[in-house]
């Protein structure tokens, strides 16, 4: 097998066109916090100035007319996301590990296996900075990688200050001791050590294994106060994703709709679900069985029993399939399994050409 074989975690499908500078578009991600699932998105008002004449009128309704087809444009490339494929095939964990040395999860022969790294506290001490757990890394990683595609660049601008991070991130602002979690989160996140490995047995029972690292950050920089304070810094905050990491955005980005992560709310495990079967229907040919096994391998770390995860995967999927209405799922309850058949993507490639 060549290196690429041990990697390739599979390409979201790319339409085919000349790939020029992307313009920036999306900017900002929808708060991640529950809202109701019959939410409509309010449409943008246009105002338009008094004129004086017929003439102007009819230049004045040209020039609305124009205007509200970009802005149309403009909410289709607002409301599309992207994310790498690494992540429909992979999860975060959905709880915080505790003090472990590692945490590793599986699909098809890998095994995706993330260490803790370190970082500074407020009294300049080194301390572990634990694991990426949660929603918070979620909404980095779609943001980064939304910005990423957007730009073009591996150097993310996260604001100047907490309002406008928080902001632009799209997490929703709490208490002083939930902000301060979430920064933890994003250190954990940027500090983590990430591997993809893979082991194969040979006869008379020898075996191997090969792992690449797959970290996704290779700098970050993070200004915590809020933007009026005098003492502020003029560079702001950013991040720098890794090489790898930024490679497998932008050779192969898969669209999603912020709306949906946005009407998923909280659940975690809807939001790797939603990931994943918007993946695999862009894919599917025909109809497909998965198995609970294989569903308990992909996302049921931090589930000890498979009675609970079936419980709670079929929970979070029925959520799911009321936000992505074309996936055709097909669920027995007394089978041991779910079957996936071909379904209508749920973002267009013609749509996600817009966004770009």
């Amino acid at each position: 097998m060549t290196d690429e074989t041990l990697f390739d975690l599979g390409q979201y499908p790319q339409p085919s066109v000349a790939q020029g500078t992307i313009a920036s578009a999306a900017t900002e991600l929808p708060s991640t916090t529950d809202v109701a699932p019959d939410s409509g998105v309010v449409p943008h008002a246009v105002v338009t100035p008094r004129t004086s004449t017929a003439a102007a009128e009819k230049h004045q309704m040209t020039l609305l007319a124009i205007q509200e087809k970009m802005m149309a444009r403009g909410n289709d490339r607002g409301n599309i996301g992207f994310t790498t494929p690494l992540w429909a095939q992979f999860a975060l964990p959905h709880r915080d590990p505790g003090d472990v040395p590692f945490w590793s999860t599986q699909n098809r022969g890998l095994d995706l296996v993330i260490t803790p790294g370190s970082r500074l506290d407020e009294g300049g001490s080194r301390v572990t900075a634990g694991y990426p757990w949660g929603r918070v890394p979620r909404a980095m990683l779609t943001f980064m990688a939304t910005q990423a595609v957007l730009t073009e660049s591996p150097v993310i601008e996260l604001g100047e200050g907490r309002r406008e991070f928080f902001r632009r991130v799209g997490i929703a602002r709490a208490g002083a001791k939930r902000e301060k979690q979430v920064f933890h989160l994003i250190e954990a996140l940027a500090a983590a050590d990430v591997k993809v490995e893979e082991t194969e047995k040979g006869s008379s029972g020898s075996w191997g294994y090969r792992w690449r690292r797959m970290s996704f950050v290779d700098g970050l920089q993070l200004w915590l106060n809020e933007e009026k304070d005098p003492g502020a810094p003029l560079w702001g905050s950013t991040v720098r994703l890794s090489d790898d990491f930024f490679e497998t955005i932008v050779k192969a980005p898969m669209p999603l709709l912020l709306e949906d992560l946005k009407l998923l709310g909280s659940s975690t495990l809807a939001h790797d679900i939603y990931l994943w079967l918007t993946y695999r229907m862009h894919q599917l040919s025909r109809s497909q069985t998965i198995t609970y096994e294989q569903l308990y391998a992909q996302f049921g770390a931090g589930h000890s029993h498979m009675r609970n995860f079936r419980i709670a995967f079929r929970k979070s999927l029925d959520r799911v399939l009321k936000v992505y209405t074309d996936a055709n799922v097909s669920v027995d309850l007394d089978k041991p399994y779910i079957r996936l058949h071909p379904s209508k993507p749920r973002v267009p490639s013609t749509r996600a050409l817009r966004a770009i």
